[in-house]
């Protein structure tokens, strides 16, 4: 099978029996490792110590070869470095700053260098980049599905579990939007501050730390009862959210919507925001309801 691969550091230590496509800053072909069929790469720097079985194209700001190409090798390089263990049977053209020293021997094809100015370099490394477009809208897409299936799953687990809570959660948020906006406001941005300036004392650091923790998972949680808000309004208002099934529908629904909302550029972070604030405080305002729920029948006298 190829590969598309994309990344800061991206090392291939085994064997990929197709094509290979790579992105990155620092890209290696392992010793002893190997690519079926051709390369494709844009990068900072490239190291190709194992066997390639078919051609080498690409771009980059430093190129080495240590191993073995059995095909041609065409790239736009600042420098290019040729191991005398190295070996080419096809050939090699290459554009770079400077003209590199090659070793007799390792080029069985015909040597073509070309100068190029620093414009064209990296007008070479732009449309190498470009080609990589289609590789990174692919992972964008894979992780966005990804992440909207992991919190899914959060999402039924939450409900199975804890229902009342997520729904109380939902409901504050449509009929006491001022508290929970107000609430949301001091769990979202003083309760990390708090718990910095308890991790700076010794004394605090480890509540310091357990905060941010909670802090975190609450945060992470807060797309819960925002989504089923959403879905909720969307296939009826009106009805009482129960139900566990209905709810885990309005919650597919929801966050569907709100994780469509939150790729678009520039909305999308004002929309992350309000999640975070309306869920944050959706959740405290729930559960003061509830602790003043249960002094209420603490209070009341015992027949």
């Amino acid at each position: 099978r190829g590969a598309r691969l994309a990344g800061s550091a991206v090392d291939i230590m085994g064997h990929v029996e197709r094509d290979v496509l790579v992105g990155s800053s620092e890209f290696a072909l392992g010793p002893g490792a190997s690519i079926g069929q051709d390369l494709y790469f844009g990068a900072g720097t490239i190291t190709l110590s194992g066997d390639i079985g078919g051609d080498v194209q690409g771009g980059a700001e430093e190129l080495v070869i240590e191993g073995t190409v059995r095909g041609n090798v065409d790239v736009e390089v600042g420098t290019l470095v040729i191991d005398p263990g190295a070996r080419i049977s096809g050939d090699l053209t290459y554009r770079s700053r400077e003209e590199a020293s090659i070793p007799a021997g390792t080029v069985e094809g015909a040597i073509s260098y070309s100068p190029h100015t620093g414009a064209r370099f990296f007008s070479g490394a732009l449309r190498n980049i470009d080609s990589l477009a289609p590789l990174a809208a692919f992972t964008s897409i894979i992780w966005k599905i990804s992440w909207y299936l992991m919190t899914f799953l959060v999402g039924i687990v939450v409900i199975l579990l804890i229902p009342r809570r997520l729904a109380g959660a939902t409901m504050a948020m449509r009929t006491d939007t001022g508290p929970v906006a107000g609430w949301g406001a001091i769990a979202l941005f003083i309760t990390p501050i708090a718990a910095v300036v308890l991790c700076l004392t010794f004394i605090g650091l480890p509540l310091g730390i357990i905060m941010l923790l909670l802090w975190g998972i609450l945060l992470y949680l807060a797309q819960l009862p925002v989504s089923l808000l959403i879905g909720h309004l969307i296939l009826g208002h009106r009805k009482k959210l129960a139900g566990k099934g209905f709810m885990i529908g309005a919650l597919a629904l929801g966050l569907l919507i709100l994780t469509l909302l939150r790729t678009l550029p520039i909305l999308g972070f004002f929309v992350s925001l309000v999640t975070a604030l309306f869920g944050l405080g959706g959740m405290v305002v729930m559960e003061r309801r509830m602790a003043q729920l249960r002094r209420d029948n603490a209070d009341l006298p015992t027949p």
